[in-house]
């Protein structure tokens, strides 16, 4: 389970080091839905991709979908050295430069600037809002 908040320094240009034992392996990087980046291990992407695969060709709302997070994604193998290297592209629509911020986010992690990452504890830690905001899911533990 990928779990937990991480603050990467760039080692050099948009070359970040994972925290160890953390990230191996073959992972997909992508654009976020908020500013952010997805790094999805490769078989969880293929999965979401075969999701993709079920959306009508003919619905606006899929192909942009399917554009936002398959146009932008990058095969990243991720060895022992735990080097994540971010192209430039996703790294400028990310706001990241010489700071990340890795969230986990159970089974993928979110890759957030510092500051973008400030503006989401701030909505995080707005206990009025959370309460209402997300009274509507049915979380238990039955």
């Amino acid at each position: 389970m990928l779990i937990g908040r991480y603050t990467l320094n760039a080692r050099s240009n948009n070359m970040f080091t994972a925290p160890g034992g953390l990230v191996a392996g073959q992972f997909y990087l992508t654009q976020g839905f908020e500013q952010n980046l997805l790094l999805v291990s490769q078989t969880d992407f293929e999965t979401l991709v075969g999701h993709f695969r079920q959306l009508s060709i003919t619905d606006p709302l899929a192909r942009l979908l399917s554009r936002l997070m398959l146009s932008n994604a990058v095969l990243l193998q991720i060895e022992k050295d735990r080097r994540i290297h971010i192209p430039a592209s996703l790294a400028e629509f990310a706001q990241i430069t010489d700071q990340a911020i890795l969230v986990g986010q159970g089974r993928y992690f979110e890759i957030w600037s510092p500051k973008l990452w400030q503006e989401q504890e701030t909505r995080l830690q707005d206990t009025s809002s959370n309460a209402s905001q997300f009274h509507l899911f049915q979380i238990g533990f039955a």
